[in-house]
């Protein structure tokens, strides 16, 4: 395609999905080298740049096998949550809305998931992302609460959102004890997660 024609806005298009197919396909290593490549050759291109750094910096530090950046979040009065804090365990954070009627139809399995883990060394850690504490405080009036949960406006505190890049909701990671991501979900789906922390626990 990019033999086909001149136009640069044309060529940057193709540049741009090839590195999206790349990714599709879990072609990580050769979609960074792609993307490296491209951010040379289109140097005069500031809105190429822009998307290019973007995806550059999630195939350097956010897929599976990446050791995941550091980050801060402040989940209550006493505890803040970051890279150093979930050292040597399996982590999952998620960032949520509990107004969600999705997420409230999941979390039951959610909670099934965490009970039947049968993995020690597992924590979850739920971010809402819900501004009022009224709201987070009336989603456990009829729910069991089985981990931590961070008070309403505390991802204001803290560069978590920036640094795992989380624009949209659900968006939740497994991380390693290593601080290697294991898998991202971007999706209410939870079979996923459940497969992963399945494997954890056989292997």
């Amino acid at each position: 395609l990019r033999s086909t024609t001149r136009d640069i806005d044309e060529l940057a298009t193709i540049d741009m999905r090839k590195i999206e197919l790349l990714v599709d396909f879990r072609e990580f290593d050769r979609a960074l080298n792609e993307v490296n490549s491209m951010i040379q050759r289109s140097s005069h291109d500031e809105e190429f740049q822009t998307w290019a750094q973007s995806v550059k910096y999630e195939l350097e530090n956010l897929i599976p096998g990446r050791v995941i950046p550091d980050f801060n979040v402040t989940l209550n009065a006493t505890t803040t949550l970051n890279k150093a804090s979930i050292a040597g365990k399996y982590t999952m954070i998620e960032v949520v809305l509990l107004a969600d009627a999705n997420y409230q139809a999941v979390y039951p399995q959610l909670l099934e998931t965490f009970r039947t883990s049968g993995v020690d060394n597992l924590n979850f850690y739920t971010l809402p992302l819900d501004n009022s504490q009224i709201t987070v405080d009336a989603f456990f009036e009829e729910r069991q609460k089985s981990w931590t949960f961070s008070n309403a406006g505390s991802l204001d505190q803290g560069n978590i959102l920036e640094a795992l890049r989380i624009d949209q909701v659900p968006t939740r990671y497994l991380i390693g004890p290593d601080g290697r991501i294991i898998s991202r979900y971007v999706s209410h789906d939870i079979s996923g997660l459940t497969a992963d922390i399945q494997s954890i626990r056989q292997n």
